[in-house]
């Protein structure tokens, strides 16, 4: 008797195992995919609405994405770098700004934007984290709580 049911327990704690390994990769599977939705959907947003920039060298645009599986949510993290004009330029005006938004709904999060008017910060940054205010540590903190898991 015993020893049927130290059987019937294993039995049970295997079963319980497999199911649980089977959700595993199942949610495995489900995040990879979503993953790719998100990188497709950053994509998509990144090239809808930050077209090339002008065409001096010196102008860029990129991003990075992340799928956030606890949020369920696909963010993208775009940085531009723009000038009035080459480098040594006495009177370029250079743009360097970070956005942070949701690529779906098109949700900003964030910016983090700095002009140099002669190679000099001539302005304070400007910093907007969720419609407020901010300093960089507070946008590098929201950075870092979006673009990582």
């Amino acid at each position: 008797m015993i020893r049927l049911l130290g059987c019937l327990i294993l039995f049970v704690f295997l079963c319980v195992l497999s199911i649980s390994c089977a959700d595993n990769q199942k949610g495995k599977k489900e995040n990879l995919e979503m993953q790719a939705m998100c990188s497709k959907g950053a994509k998509d947003f990144f090239n809808k609405n930050y077209p090339e920039p002008l065409a001096l060298p010196e102008n860029s645009n990129g991003y990075t994405n992340h799928y956030d599986s606890k949020l369920n949510k696909c963010f993208i993290l775009i940085n531009t770098h723009l000038s009035s004009g080459p480098v040594g330029n006495p009177n370029q005006i250079v743009s360097d700004a970070t956005f942070l938004y949701d690529a779906y709904e098109g949700k900003e999060y964030a910016t983090l934007s700095t002009y140099k008017l002669h190679g000099e910060n001539n302005t304070p940054p400007y910093c907007e984290v969720l419609g407020k205010l901010c300093n960089e540590k507070d946008f590098q903190n929201l950075i870092k709580l979006y673009m990582e898991e």
